[in-house]
């Protein structure tokens, strides 16, 4: 990421930027934006669930809401498997806002799906989330990353790990996924 006089990333007044992080309601997402509210950036904190989003981003502190134009956490409600979601947030984004420093696509799911759930519907659901839910959020939010040091990070996880959601084998070894018993080996 491109670095600003006073050694801060970004293009925003005073060299903070503006974040767009989904899956901010919890985990890795929830970490990295309250660390970046704290230093005084702007973060929309993405979230498929709108109470969940809100009390996420409305944390004590530093946490707390934002006028337009002041740094701070903004709830975005964002559901990256959902186009016309995806689009509204980069709208709200690019009508509050005006451009984003640094999109994360931090949202994820694990494989593990219910017990009746076919392995072909586990796999759909992760891929639609990690891959395409991804490329969609670039897609809808590109038009704002306008700035030279502007940049996108992909954030993953082992329980959303495609190459493990494409393997049973794989999956009996990871704690938390399991929806399918590993193959039997032929004795």
């Amino acid at each position: 990421m491109a670095r600003r006089a006073g050694g801060r990333a970004g293009g925003s007044v005073g060299g903070m930027t503006i974040t767009v992080i989904t899956g901010a309601d919890k985990g890795l997402g929830y970490e990295t934006a309250r660390r970046l509210v704290e230093r005084g950036h702007t973060v929309y904190e993405g979230a498929r669930d709108a109470p969940r989003g809100r009390r996420a981003a409305g944390e004590p502190g530093a946490r707390g809401r934002r006028a337009a134009g002041e740094p701070g956490a903004r709830p975005l409600l964002i559901d990256i498997t959902d186009e016309g979601s995806v689009r509204a947030a980069a709208e709200a984004v690019r009508a509050e806002a005006g451009r984003v420093d640094v999109l994360m696509n931090n949202a994820g799911v694990t494989g593990a799906g219910a017990p009746d759930e076919t392995e072909s519907a586990v796999l759909r659901r992760v891929y639609e989330t990690h891959v395409f839910g991804a490329v969609r959020t670039v897609h809808a939010f590109l038009p704002l990353l306008t700035g030279g040091g502007a940049t996108v990070v992909n954030a993953g996880g082992g329980l959303g790990s495609l190459r493990v959601a494409a393997d049973p084998e794989l999956r009996g070894a990871v704690p938390g996924w399991a929806p399918f018993p590993p193959p039997r080996r032929p004795r």
